[in-house]
């Protein structure tokens, strides 16, 4: 039989693949409304948008797992179990990519596009799955235990890498804490200068590092592995199918804490500027960076800072504004209750940023601009603010900050 085969987290603890199984954050029920400050999540003006709404949604219970003789890959988020079954249910996408389901299985689902659709759709986890099992043919054998933490699709992004990874990572040093197992070696990212200093502020010695940039196919004596977030669903923007995201785990917010200052009196405005090459910008960027400097915002670019200028920085921050992006997950450094101001381009409502802040107990409030080209990718359309929508929106923030 060329194809790997699959198993279940509970299949594999009852058969030993899985030899400790460890709750690290229940799960729970978060209510997203806006808070006391803005229930409802109404914009800056006081009016209702239908991107936003309260809503109660249960998170995903996160379990730390240990695998015995377990099969891993330094570039992949897959785990093979000692008996070479990929387990299933360790994917940060709605169908494992080594899932394959029969022609007729498939065709019994009747999708969109026939059978050409079909068959298609067939050949990705078909080819990736027979390409899995050679490469398991050259495995590496190492005595240790492993933290598998790649995120292949994510790692990259700063945004995904503060939250995401950070996350995972977070996980597994608590599963040491409460276990007293300790990690011999981490497969992480660390090809970019961010995630070198993420890597750094977790104290992790660089030679307990290897990096998700090579492509090697490892057996240890224990693969650790932590749940990944994958809590999201399917939306359209103009035409566009997206994810977004449901919750967020409210552990999430407290993943910087041993990190930040003590006894810091939040005092800054900051408006985060994005790089100019970047994929959603400003239409009058200058215009707007004016408006905010009169308003008395330090206009910053997180870009070029370290870890941590970023921790210090946001722990004195009162007030943050910036276009909907990565810099806004800088959030998770901020202290809780600060005012948070989002600007969202027209027609792409990413919620990620707006979840972390509502789970800080921020003071949240946006503004939804204009967005004169959608010749692109909502995800990649630029913004145009009216200059008078701003002045009077921070007008409003102002009165906010002073009570």
């Amino acid at each position: 039989m060329l194809l790997l085969k699959h198993t279940t987290i509970q299949e594999a603890l009852q058969n030993h693949e899985i030899i400790m199984q460890k709750t690290i954050f229940p799960s729970e029920e978060i209510y997203i409304n806006g808070g006391d400050y803005n229930f409802y999540l109404k914009d800056i003006f006081g009016n209702h948008h239908k991107a936003f709404r309260p809503y109660r949604h249960k998170t995903q219970e996160f379990n730390v797992y240990m695998l015995p003789n377990a099969y891993c890959f330094s570039n992949q988020e897959i785990i093979l179990t000692q008996s070479k079954k990929f387990l299933i249910e360790q994917t940060s996408c709605k169908t494992h990519p080594l899932f394959y389901q029969s022609l007729k299985a498939q065709k019994a689902k009747k999708p969109e596009g026939g059978g050409a659709r079909v068959f298609i759709n067939s050949l990705f986890p078909l080819y990736k799955n027979i390409k899995t099992r050679f490469k398991l043919l050259f495995a590496k054998n190492i005595h240790a235990n492993v933290a598998l933490l790649t995120r292949p699709d994510i790692e990259n992004c700063y945004g995904h890498l503060i939250a995401d990874v950070a996350f995972n990572l977070y996980q597994i040093q608590q599963f040491e804490r409460l276990t007293n197992i300790k990690i011999d070696y981490y497969i992480l990212p660390n090809s970019k200068s961010f995630q070198k200093e993420l890597i750094k502020i977790f104290n992790i010695p660089t030679r307990k590092i290897i990096s998700s940039c090579l492509s090697i196919t490892l057996r240890a004596k224990n693969i650790i592995i932590p749940t990944l977030t994958k809590d999201y669903e399917f939306i359209e923007y103009r035409g566009y199918l997206h994810y977004r995201t449901n919750a967020f785990h409210s552990a999430i917010a407290k993943i910087f804490d041993s990190f930040k200052p003590k006894n810091i009196k939040p005092h800054k405005k900051i408006f985060l500027k994005r790089p100019e090459n970047s994929n959603r910008l400003i239409e009058n960027n200058h215009e707007v960076e004016e408006i905010f400097k009169s308003f008395g915002y330090e206009i910053v670019f997180p870009d070029i800072l370290n870890f941590k200028q970023i921790i210090e920085l946001f722990s004195q921050v009162i007030c943050i504004a910036s276009l909907h992006g990565s810099g806004l997950d800088n959030i998770l450094f901020a202290n809780d209750e600060i005012y948070v101001f989002e600007i969202f381009s027209q027609y792409y409502f990413d919620n990620s940023p707006q979840l972390k802040a509502l789970l800080k107990h921020c003071r949240y409030s946006y503004l939804v601009g204009e967005t004169p080209d959608t010749s692109m990718h909502p995800q990649k359309e630029n913004v145009y603010i009216n200059p008078q929508a701003l002045k009077t929106a921070l007008k409003i923030l102002e009165t906010h900050l002073s009570t």
